[in-house]
């Protein structure tokens, strides 16, 4: 009895580090409060500065874990009520400099710069000014009266995160999110539009790529 109750001890032991990892690794740095949301348009958000931090490489996608937290509020602001809805629904539409469009869907840009991937362990990406520049983005056909919830992977340079200026389909000032551009809105009509652009400081903007998810 005691060599068995040993065991158990040293194996215990063992696999702490390992649990301790796993529960270290799966911490979100995004925080769903804090994804805009539009309803009918969207109106102006109040502008909030915030503090600089490190952005050393191109942001991870959303985890499933993440991506269900940002679903859920993007459901719960637009007033979803339907049950059994997936948590985390594919993307129905990914654009990215590799891919400018889809469909009838498009990614522009005004007075900015395109990165082409230079091999398969590179990675595209377009780039604004800090003072001009303007990201384009024509989403078709939409569902009017729809949820939608709009990753946008985003980063500066010099590093830090940013405030980006958002227009059309949502109005305002959206803070960056561990390089997401997080935003929710209800199509209007068949088709929505925005442009992005940088809204304050002297860096670079980089984008890496868009996905737009119906939530509904």
């Amino acid at each position: 009895m005691k060599k068995v109750w040993y065991w158990g001890v040293v194996m215990m032991y063992l696999l702490l580090p390992i649990m301790a990892k796993g529960v270290e690794e799966n911490v979100s740095k995004i925080n769903p409060d804090k994804i805009p949301v539009a309803k009918g348009g969207g109106d102006d958000k109040s502008i909030k500065e915030i503090e600089k931090k490190q952005v050393t490489k191109k942001p991870t996608s959303l985890s499933k874990v993440e991506k269900a937290a940002t679903v859920k509020r993007v459901r719960t602001l637009a007033g979803i009520k339907r049950k059994n809805l997936p948590p985390a629904p594919p993307a129905i539409i990914t654009l990215s400099p590799d891919s400018l469009t889809q469909g009838k869907s498009w990614l522009g840009m005004l007075k900015g710069a395109i990165r082409p991937k230079k091999n398969q362990q590179d990675v595209a990406y377009m780039t604004i000014g800090p003072h001009e520049g303007v990201y384009l983005l024509h989403f078709e056909p939409m569902i009017k009266g729809s949820p939608y919830l709009l990753d946008c992977e985003v980063a500066a340079y010099p590093e830090g995160e940013m405030l980006w200026e958002v227009h059309g389909a949502f109005n305002g000032v959206v803070e960056e999110q561990a390089g997401h551009l997080l935003i929710g809105f209800i199509a209007a009509d068949t088709v929505s539009t925005l442009s992005i652009s940088r809204h304050s400081g002297l860096v670079l903007g980089h984008l890496f790529k868009c996905e737009l998810t119906r939530v509904d």
